[in-house]
Order: C-alpha cells, then sequence, then structure tokens
C-alpha cells in the first residue's frame, strides 16, 4: 500500500529504480505434457477423476460433477485456474463440449472466491445451446448479464475475455480459427471486486448442475491462453 495515500494504487514506481523490470507477457498451454503445470491452481483439493490428461492426448480433459461453485457448500467442484497477474490481459480458451444432459455446462470463469466470480459458459438446453454470462456479488445472488442461444454451434467454442481499464470484454467463435463474435462489452472493471482477498484467477469449469449421469460428462480444452497487456 501506499504509505501516503493508505490504500493501493495501480501504478507504483519501482523499489528499485536501477533494476529492470521484466514482466511476463504471455502464458501458454497446450496441454502437451504429461504433467499438469505449476501455474494451475484449485480452490480446494479436487476430487479423484476431476481432469485427466492421459484420456485425449493434446487436451486437458475436465470432467462436469454435480458439485457447483458454492461459498456455503464449500463444494470442490470441478474448477481449475491461472492467477490473474494484472488488471489489463486477456485470456483465451479452446473448448469442445458435448452432451444430452440439459442443464450440463463448461467455460470458463474468472474467479476470486467462491462467490464472487464471472461465469462465461455454454448450457445445454432443451433444443438448443445457450451461452451466458453470470455475475456473482458477495450477499447476492448470480445473476445473468448476458445470454444468447447458439443454434450454429457444433462442439467446439473459443472463449476471449479482454480486460483493459474500462473493463471487461466479452467474445467467441464457433470454431478454431472462426470470427470473433461479440457478447457483451464494457462489464465495469469492478465487477470483480472482492474486499479483503488479494487472489484472482481465470480458469476453467465444468458442472453438470446437481444432475447425475450413467455417462462420463466432460469438456476437452485443447488450449488456455492468459497474456498481459501493459499499461503506463
Amino acid at each position: 500500500a501506499d504509505p501516503m495515500a493508505g490504500t493501493v494504487q495501480r501504478v507504483v514506481e519501482l523499489p528499485f529504480a536501477e533494476k529492470r523490470w521484466v514482466p511476463e507477457r504471455r502464458y501458454f498451454d497446450d496441454f502437451a505434457a504429461h504433467r499438469l503445470g505449476l501455474e494451475w491452481n484449485f480452490r480446494r483439493l479436487p476430487t479423484e477423476g476431476t481432469y485427466s490428461l492421459a484420456a485425449r492426448s493434446g487436451f486437458l480433459r475436465l470432467y462436469a460433477k454435480p458439485a457447483v461453485i458454492s461459498e456455503p457448500d464449500r463444494s470442490r467442484c470441478s474448477l481449475m485456474g491461472v492467477r490473474q497477474k494484472e488488471a489489463t490481459f486477456s485470456f483465451k480458451a479452446f473448448m469442445q463440449f458435448d452432451t444430452k444432459l440439459v442443464g450440463a455446462e463448461a467455460g470458463v470463469m474468472l474467479f476470486q472466491k467462491d462467490d464472487v466470480y464471472l461465469q462465461f459458459t455454454i448450457k445445454r438446453s432443451d433444443n438448443s445451446w445457450l451461452l451466458q454470462l453470470l455475475r456473482k456479488e458477495k450477499h447476492s445472488d448470480a445473476r445473468e448479464v448476458t445470454s444468447r442461444e447458439l443454434p450454429d454451434y457444433n462442439k467446439e467454442l473459443r472463449f476471449e475475455v479482454h480486460a483493459d481499464l474500462n473493463g471487461y470484454n466479452f467474445s467467441y467463435a464457433l470454431a478454431r480459427d472462426g470470427p470473433v463474435e461479440s457478447l457483451f462489452q464494457g462489464l465495469p472493471p469492478d465487477a470483480l471486486l472482492m474486499a479483503g482477498y488479494t487472489g484472482a484467477y481465470m480458469g476453467l469449469y465444468a458442472t453438470t448442475v446437481g444432475q447425475t449421469s450413467h455417462e462420463a460428462e466432460y469438456a476437452d480444452f485443447d488450449w488456455v491462453e492468459r497474456t498481459t497487456v501493459i499499461t503506463l
């Protein structure tokens, strides 16, 4: 914290002016390794069979379990992430997901605690697929920011989240190299803010939302990219 202001400032001088600061600009994981990288963390110790790097070569398979992210339950849901290191960044992930289980969903999430998060997922509905953006603030229920039916969804989706000093922007593409479509622009920069907590993560999420299935439900992630945008 700034000793003069008594608060944490967005921009501060380097404590050692003679030292050169080299920020990490990009983290990329294509899940080609046999073990999960040390950048990845879980909210709690994951249950056995939460994910696999062996089920499909070159993919991280995240199994959708009945548990959902929830503060009262402190559940060990299928949620994993890498640390958000700067306020200005982009986070992208390419996912393949198919299910017949109505209500099951998978996608990406920005989270600080079990009751403070932004959830960007695609959900199976009765006759179609629904792309949703949810915002959860402390002491309130999760609310829908926006949603869109995707009748042309064909089992794969590229998620993109961009954050700058003006807020969060959420986009998607219906194919690996397909054109980007905007879902929502300009969510306020304080939309994800938790007093008294110092960690922020961006990650992957899958759930059957309380339902059990006779078949394994899962999402396959081909790659994840976190890019830091340095603003001075």
